[in-house]
């Protein structure tokens, strides 16, 4: 469901979902329903464009709003709870094997009075990322308290999964995931950002000691253009030169050594130029199942040349 558009320098796009009264479509019910917490599935449909590859579609906010009806202070057995407040975590759902043999991640914890009913909004946005990039990671979410079951603490408006349609008074209180997202330039971005000068050298200029060269890389000359789409090269550096006493040393071991060097070069090998900082390059390429996705490949543009 679409939601009102901001605009701006930079357009983004808010889109609503509200909760699926089902499971996700890779899961099976009965390693779906869990004791002690609150699951829940959005079906999310956003992607990246499919007719511009240079594009991707990066979630700048997710909001999961839910609504309490009934919350149930008197069922509280934390000895250690002051005032009826507990802290109610909400966790993205990474695998499930079954019941019992599941792994979570931690998105947002919110402190929750139980004397009354309230309404609390949660970021997932990292969760919504990576569901947008596979949506076979989407294994949906989950709230939980750390000392009982939240079931016996609080309760939440829910679908009945038998039914195929909500009312609207009914789906105006299920919880609701409000997502904002625009689409992005990935070759202008990698471009923008392998521009910066930093220690960058050229080989014209007759630099001899350890410094940043630019080089051109395709990945049709490795090989690799039968799995990547886009982009189809980019600027990438490398590191080269002499490393004598005091230049670029990247600990003081490497001074050290520089020293030892110095006094019997025969002996000991001088620092040699290496790459110390590194950045990552969002790749879009094909999957094992031949499906597009983006990728972001750490360690691929040299950012800092020192002697090591």
């Amino acid at each position: 469901m679409k939601c009102t558009h901001i605009h701006g320098a930079r357009s983004k796009s808010c889109f609503k979902f509200i909760v699926s009264g089902d499971h996700p479509p890779n899961v099976n019910t009965d390693a779906w329903s869990i004791k002690n917490t609150i699951r829940m599935y959005f079906p999310i449909t956003l992607g990246h464009p499919e007719n511009d590859f240079n594009k991707e579609l990066k979630i700048s906010s997710a909001k999961l709003r839910v609504n309490i009806i009934k919350t149930f202070p008197d069922n509280l057995v934390d000895e250690f709870t002051v005032d009826q407040i507990i802290r109610v975590n909400l966790y993205q759902v990474l695998s499930i094997h079954n019941a019992t043999k599941y792994k979570r991640t931690l998105l947002d914890s919110k402190l929750i009075d139980l004397t009354r009913p309230w309404s609390e909004s949660f970021e997932l946005q990292k969760a919504v990322q990576s569901w947008t990039n596979d949506h076979t990671a989407n294994m949906g979410i989950e709230l939980a308290v750390d000392s009982q079951d939240i079931n016996d603490l609080i309760q939440i408006e829910m679908p009945d999964h038998m039914k195929t349609e909500l009312n609207a008074s009914i789906s105006g209180a299920l919880p609701t995931l409000v997502v904002y997202a625009q689409e992005r330039e990935i070759l202008k971005r990698v471009k923008r950002g392998s521009s910066k000068r930093g220690d960058k050298c050229k080989r014209k200029a007759g630099e001899t000691k350890c410094c940043r060269y630019s080089i051109n890389i395709n990945f049709a000359e490795i090989g690799w253009d039968d799995w990547i789409i886009a982009p189809s090269g980019y600027k990438g550096f490398y590191c080269a030169g002499e490393c004598p006493y005091g230049h670029k040393m990247a600990n003081n071991f490497a001074g050290i050594k520089a020293l030892l060097h110095l006094k019997n070069p025969a002996k000991v090998p001088s620092p040699c130029c290496v790459a110390t900082k590194l950045k990552p390059l969002t790749i879009l390429h094909y999957d094992h199942e031949g499906k597009y996705r983006f990728t972001e490949y750490e360690d691929m543009i040299v950012t800092q040349c020192k002697c090591g």
